[in-house]
């Protein structure tokens, strides 16, 4: 870095004509100025500068080293606006990470949408129901439900969605304790529900909460939605999906505990910028909260 240093000095001195202005011009005093070129002289092995009383000339080595250090100054300006750049338009490519439902449902709508106008911005999405590492994977934007770990990284609660326990409307009777469950891989073998009454409020009315309690043991178990789904359809058991996506497909399915419900479950944004977010990264997580408000607000 001192080498740097010294370069920018030179110039300085070059630019302004005198040791003692391009001391002014740094806020350094005379001597320090002094001393890194004379230093760069001796590190270059070559008189850069001769000097009189009133005059200094650059030597010829000196004009085109001179010449370097003007270009080199450019490509550093150019790089910071650059740099600064990246926070004020929309460019470049945004790798984004999320569950296959959640990708599927919320990233990508939310994304294609956000970015429409903006051709310069690239999408590399990765669908993952595990947890990668942002940071050694080159990861800009995860999306996860629940809250994580506590690490490096930092992460927002951008919004909520409720699961829904569905099977399909061909599903053979019978009490719904009693049914195959088809679990997510994120499932224990032995699942429990608590759901709670759905209550409209009014002024006049007294709200009392009612809940209902069932304990299942897993039969089949899936690594992805898309495969609880498929399961669900061929009525091969009784499963919870994402309210979201449950509302795309009630030609088939339908609300086992219509005037039921789970526990809401929080989505989070996660990070790894602690100074400056770059502008797509914002925009992306602006546009998947304003996502799930909307899908939260068609499911009521």
């Amino acid at each position: 870095m001192s080498r740097y240093r010294q370069m920018a000095v030179f110039q300085h001195i070059v630019e302004t004509g005198s040791i003692t202005k391009a001391a002014d011009r740094l806020g350094l005093s005379k001597s320090v100025v002094s001393q890194h070129l004379k230093q760069l002289e001796l590190d270059l092995g070559v008189t850069l500068l001769t000097r009189t009383t009133r005059k200094q000339h650059l030597t010829v080595a000196g004009d085109a080293f001179f010449q370097q250090c003007c270009l080199m100054r450019t490509i550093a300006e150019n790089a910071w606006q650059d740099a600064q750049n990246q926070q004020q338009v929309p460019q470049g490519t945004i790798t984004v990470t999320a569950s296959n439902a959640v990708m599927d449902y919320l990233v990508i709508p939310a994304l294609t949408d956000c970015f429409r106008t903006f051709p310069a911005v690239k999408f590399d999405l990765r669908s993952d129901d595990g947890k990668t590492d942002l940071i050694q994977e080159g990861i800009d934007l995860a999306i996860r439900v629940g809250e994580s770990p506590s690490s490096n990284l930092k992460q927002r609660k951008i919004g909520q969605f409720r699961d829904v326990l569905c099977g399909h409307k061909t599903l053979s009777e019978g009490p719904i304790e009693q049914q195959a469950y088809i679990a997510h891989h994120w499932q224990h073998d032995k699942i429990h529900h608590m759901m709670t009454r759905k209550v409209n409020v009014s002024y006049e009315e007294e709200v009392v909460e009612s809940t209902l309690s069932y304990d299942f043991i897993a039969t089949h178990r899936t690594n992805n939605y898309h495969a609880c789904l498929g399961l669900l359809k061929q009525s091969a058991g009784i499963g919870i999906l994402p309210e979201f996506i449950f509302q795309q497909h009630q030609m088939d399915l339908v609300d086992l505990l219509p005037h039921y419900q789970l526990a809401q479950s929080n989505v989070y944004a996660l990070h790894a910028y602690h100074g400056g977010m770059p502008v797509t990264v914002s925009m992306a997580i602006a546009a998947i909260t304003d996502r799930l408000a909307t899908l939260a607000i068609q499911e009521r």
